[in-house]
């Protein structure tokens, strides 16, 4: 009967899925504020009013970003648009370039066509990146009114947490009720943790990256910081994606500046994995690397950029419930 009524709701909910997007916002908000509702809560605070100084908070800061940065990064956008077809032109140019050089050193026939291809995918696969960054910006523009009704609905998921948790796990018996709250504290305190700590480190990484590409000069800094920002999620994979349309805009102005946007972005990694990530994200997953890899390509693979920025969330979860489900079989048996 359990397993019936579980297939039943997620029939239910893949038929209805169009009208849960402002729910998942919701869930992802109300997981992001919890632990500040939990620390106003210690201060007694009560909790209606922790979650409005919450918003209060996300509200002032979100207007300070919006004012500064705004303003600059929509003129970035209109430049970029305006010059959309010459930067086409000059990317469908630079591969003849590139290999009218190599011809001029001989190269065999067979190498000039492997590096033809080579560059053409990579000019491929840059096009695509911008028309799938154009598609995710316009779908959250289609998804305003979700956006906008999301914090009305986290308001009543922080306040009535506890009920809902109560209500989620009253079909368990007793002892599985205590089983499920110690596994689902556990999975909170090893995703949570590395979840709002990346979250952080990208936006160091977007920030730094807009700073030093604007010093070195290279058109729309600020959207390209924003970009590795965002790319800088997805472990190992991400800091490539996001350093490559800089290097391309880079290489377009000239070589040089090229070799030292590449150089900042080596800096600015080296700075993440040896200072940031350790001070903020603290205890990694405790994945090992060729996991996470599989994950972020699997993920990826299922669900596109979605799939590679929860890859390593679902794969760490899929982990602490096996080992929490081996520790209580192990426990039975002896």
């Amino acid at each position: 009967m359990l397993a019936g009524g579980a297939l039943l709701a997620c029939l239910f909910l893949v038929r209805v899925r169009g009208v849960l997007t402002p729910f998942y916002f919701a869930f992802a908000i109300a997981y992001l504020g919890s632990p500040i509702v939990s620390l106003l809560e210690a201060k007694q605070v009560p909790r209606p009013l922790a979650i409005l100084l919450l918003y209060a908070i996300f509200l002032v800061f979100m207007a300070s970003v919006v004012y500064a940065f705004l303003p600059s990064l929509q003129r970035e956008l209109e430049h970029m648009l305006e010059r959309l077809p010459e930067t086409t032109r000059q990317l469908e140019t630079l591969p003849q370039g590139f290999l009218s050089g190599w011809e001029r050193r001989w190269l065999p026939a067979s190498l000039q066509e492997a590096a033809d291809l080579v560059i053409r995918q990579a000019q491929g696969w840059i096009e695509g990146l911008a028309s799938r960054v154009a598609q995710v910006l316009m779908g959250f523009l289609s998804r305003l009114v979700d956006l906008v009704l999301a914090p009305f609905l986290a308001y009543y998921i922080l306040k009535d947490r506890d009920r809902l948790a109560k209500a989620s796990l009253s079909w368990l018996p007793t002892q599985a009720r205590k089983d499920a709250l110690e596994l689902f504290g556990r999975i909170n305190r090893v995703v949570g943790r590395f979840i709002r700590g990346q979250l952080i480190v990208s936006v160091v990484v977007g920030g730094l990256v807009a700073l030093g590409l604007s010093l070195l000069g290279v058109r729309y800094a600020l959207f390209l910081g924003l970009l590795a920002g965002l790319f800088d999620i997805i472990p190992y994979f991400g800091p490539i994606l996001g350093a490559i349309p800089a290097l391309v805009l880079a290489f377009l102005r000239d070589p040089l500046t090229a070799l030292w946007t590449f150089l900042m972005f080596v800096a600015v990694q080296q700075l993440e994995g040896s200072v940031l990530s350790p001070k903020i994200v603290g205890e990694q997953v405790g994945l090992h690397p060729l996991t996470v890899i599989f994950s972020v390509l699997a993920g990826g693979e299922l669900l596109g950029v979605t799939g590679m920025l929860l890859a390593v969330p679902a794969a760490a979860t899929v982990k602490v419930t096996a080992g929490f489900i081996g520790e209580k079989l192990m426990a039975e048996s002896s």
